[in-house]
C-alpha cells in the first residue's frame, strides 16, 4: 500500500474516532461499527492499530509532543516571567487550532487519563518554574496544583465557547492568566 493511502486512511479512521466520540464513551466504541461506517474492512483497521485504544493513545501521544514542540509546557524561560503571557498565548492559540481533538480527549467520552497526563505535564512546567524562582517547597505544590488543574479547566471551558474563536478573546484570556500567574509568585516570594 502506497505511503499517501496509508496516511489517508489512517486519517479516516482518527476522524471517525473523533466524530464517535462526541456521542459515544471510547470504551463503547466497537471496531467492527467503525469499520462500517467508514466502509473498510476489519482487517484494514487492524493493519493500523491494535485497539481503538491505540487510536486514541496515537492522538493523544501527538497532541502532548505537540504542545512540547511549540514550548507551550515550558512555562518560562529561566527567571523571565515576561515570557508567561507569549507562552500562554500559544498554548491556547494550539488549543483552539486543535479544538475538536482536545475537546473530544478532554471530554466525556474521552479518555480520563489523558487530561490526568496533561494536567502533570503543566503541573511539572510550574512546579519547575517556581522551583527557579526559589519558592518553598511546599507552596511550589501547591500552587502547580492549582495552576495546571485551573490552565485545563479554563481551556475546556473556553475551548467550548464562541468567544474563544476570537483572537482578541484569546489574547484577554493570556493577559489575565498572567497576571494572575504574576501577583501569584510575586506573594510567593
Amino acid at each position: 500500500m502506497n505511503t499517501f493511502k496509508k496516511a489517508h486512511s489512517k486519517q479516516m479512521i482518527r476522524q471517525e474516532v473523533l466524530s464517535l466520540l462526541k456521542t459515544t464513551p471510547f470504551y463503547k466504541i466497537k471496531i467492527k461499527d467503525l469499520a462500517t461506517r467508514l466502509n473498510i474492512s476489519r482487517s484494514t483497521f487492524y493493519s493500523y492499530y491494535e485497539s481503538i485504544y491505540d487510536v486514541i493513545q496515537e492522538m493523544e501521544d501527538e497532541f502532548m509532543a505537540d504542545m512540547v514542540s511549540l514550548e507551550c509546557m515550558n512555562l518560562l524561560d529561566s527567571n523571565h516571567v515576561n515570557t508567561a503571557p507569549i507562552t500562554t498565548l500559544r498554548t491556547m492559540e494550539y488549543i483552539y487550532n486543535n479544538k475538536e481533538v482536545f475537546l473530544a480527549l478532554t471530554g466525556p467520552n474521552g479518555d480520563a487519563s489523558f487530561s490526568i497526563r496533561l494536567e502533570a505535564r503543566l503541573k511539572k512546567g510550574f512546579y519547575d518554574m517556581l522551583k527557579k524562582m526559589n519558592c518553598p517547597e511546599s507552596r511550589c505544590s501547591l500552587f502547580s496544583e492549582f495552576f495546571s488543574t485551573g490552565q485545563v479547566a479554563c481551556a475546556k471551558y473556553t475551548v467550548s465557547t464562541e468567544d474563544f474563536s476570537d483572537p482578541e478573546v484569546r489574547s484577554q484570556l493570556s493577559l489575565t492568566t498572567h497576571i494572575i500567574l504574576f501577583y501569584s509568585i510575586r506573594s510567593l516570594l
